[in-house]
């Protein structure tokens, strides 16, 4: 049987700082109800059953107004549930789908008209797109004005997928500080790798996500993910977003606060202008809420 994940905080706590008006939490995952959107079966975890409303609900108690649902691989390519909460949730919210290698046209189009904006790509094993498939993948959605999100395993993956990335005609967001852990510190030769990559390529973007998975300091202040963060937002601040990872699927540690989270983050991000760019105007331009 898969681990059960369990449900995520539902007090949010309020962000002591100030979240701007048109912010967007660009990494959440959708799950259930569970007898309308019941799991794939050869799935890692069984997802908590945790729907489009309250995944609005934690939105609000912290003041952000848009989000971006992507697809979990306890669905698999059956991407019904995201579609559908997309359409309850209304125009603030966009989705990024799993699809197969040889998806047909017109499912992408179905796909484009239900608000996905973007497709995953994983390395972990039998991941529904891998890197093999991001080159041809790419050239397919380009002209839906789509991005490619990479998901690695971990930050030692990154060669095998940097040289994809130079070459594709979409942005592509590298997620989850490209899986980077806290005890590898900031002069980790893949996470170099990353920075002259970011530096260099205008198609790569970051965001910053699931920190807390990532930290080998932990609660409360994951103080070793702090110059992470900082290395890639003085690189570009224009092609940083974040993301909140809820509800916290499979997650391997305490379960935080997304409140407490959100403040750790932006705790780090000293100038208010920078914070508005990661928060509305980069997600904003890249998933097309403009």
């Amino acid at each position: 049987m898969p681990p059960v994940s369990p449900l995520p905080d539902l007090n949010t706590r309020t962000p002591r700082i100030s979240v701007p008006r048109g912010a967007c939490d660009t990494h959440a995952h959708i799950f259930g109800p569970m007898d309308e959107y019941p799991p794939k079966q050869n799935r890692r975890y069984d997802p908590p059953d945790c729907g489009i409303g309250r995944f609005k609900t934690m939105l609000g108690a912290l003041g952000v107004e848009r989000g971006v649902m992507v697809q979990s691989s306890a669905y698999g390519t059956d991407n019904r549930v995201l579609l559908d909460g997309i359409a309850e949730a209304g125009k603030n919210f966009r989705g990024v789908a799993l699809v197969a290698p040889d998806v047909s046209r017109q499912e992408l189009r179905r796909l484009d008209e239900g608000g996905i904006r973007g497709i995953r790509a994983s390395t972990l094993p039998n991941a529904s797109t891998g890197v093999a498939d991001m080159a041809a993948l790419a050239h397919r959605i380009a002209d839906l004005g789509w991005v490619f999100l990479v998901h690695l395993q971990h930050i030692r993956e990154l060669p095998q997928v940097a040289p994809i990335v130079t070459t594709l005609p979409v942005p592509c967001v590298i997620d989850n500080f490209g899986r980077i852990r806290g005890k590898d510190g900031i002069d980790d030769p893949d996470f170099q790798h990353l920075l002259r990559l970011f530096e260099r390529e205008e198609n790569c973007w970051v965001k910053l996500c699931s920190f807390y998975r990532l930290s080998d300091a932990g609660p409360p202040e994951y103080d070793d993910m702090e110059p992470f963060a900082r290395a890639l937002i003085d690189i570009c601040p224009d092609r940083v977003i974040w993301g909140t990872n809820w509800p916290h699927p499979n997650c391997p540690v305490a379960m935080p606060n997304d409140g407490d989270l959100f403040d750790v983050l932006f705790g780090w991000i000293d100038d208010e202008t920078v914070r508005h760019k990661i928060l509305v105007d980069n997600p904003a331009k890249l998933f097309g809420f403009l």
